[in-house]
């Protein structure tokens, strides 16, 4: 199982990407895919300053569609709270299945993008 990108870069393609600049109290918008899952995907979002995890989400429980098809996207946000200092921060989803083939065992799959609070 993989992830795919979170964001889609600002900007016209081959041009450089623009930092991502929010503010507190911004709701952060995001999207990714997943791909290879065959069983029930268990996926947080947290929110990083550094090494201080400063916000984490209840995992949400993703149902692979049926079928043969198995990539999938979803979704989420995350509201940024009003006193968040300014700094740098990294938004990462996890992405948790049990892997059929080894009994008992797990593959986990992040994500992460970066953003500044100002």
């Amino acid at each position: 199982m993989q992830t795919g990108a979170l964001f889609l870069p600002p900007g016209a393609i081959g041009s450089p990407p623009r930092p991502r600049v929010l503010w507190p109290g911004t709701r952060l918008a995001y999207a990714y895919e997943v791909y290879n899952a065959t069983t029930p995907v268990q996926a947080t979002t947290s929110l990083w300053r550094g090494a201080e995890q400063v916000f984490a989400a209840a995992a949400d429980t993703l149902i692979p569609p049926p079928g043969g098809d198995r990539r999938f996207a979803a979704a989420g946000g995350v509201k940024l709270g009003e006193g968040l200092p300014p700094g740098s921060y990294m938004l990462q989803v996890s992405a948790t299945t049990a892997d059929p083939k080894r009994q008992g065992k797990s593959r986990i799959a992040e994500q992460r993008t970066g953003f500044d609070v100002r």
